[in-house]
């Protein structure tokens, strides 16, 4: 019996994963992913507002937003892999 569209089902590895007719479906990891990049590029619109960055500017801070993000993401699924 295949569920009814929206129905929100146990997968296997114990995420929820919400099945539609024919859409791909967004992990909860896209899904912070996602709204990480756009407080990314919220805090930076901001900021370049607030300081007056030129579009350069903005796109270098970004990028350092991002890079700090990603080192941080690294170093503490590190830890965590080390932890097991």
């Amino acid at each position: 019996m295949r569920p009814s569209p929206g129905v929100n089902r146990r997968a296997p590895n114990c995420s929820l994963v919400t099945l539609d007719e024919g859409r791909a479906v967004k992990t909860a990891t896209d899904r912070a992913a996602e709204a990480i990049e756009a407080a990314e590029v919220m805090f930076a619109d901001e900021m370049g507002a607030t300081l007056d960055l030129s579009p350069a500017a903005k796109v270098a801070l970004i990028t350092t937003i991002a890079t700090a993000i990603e080192a941080a993401v690294a170093e503490k699924q590190e830890s965590l892999t080390c932890a097991q």
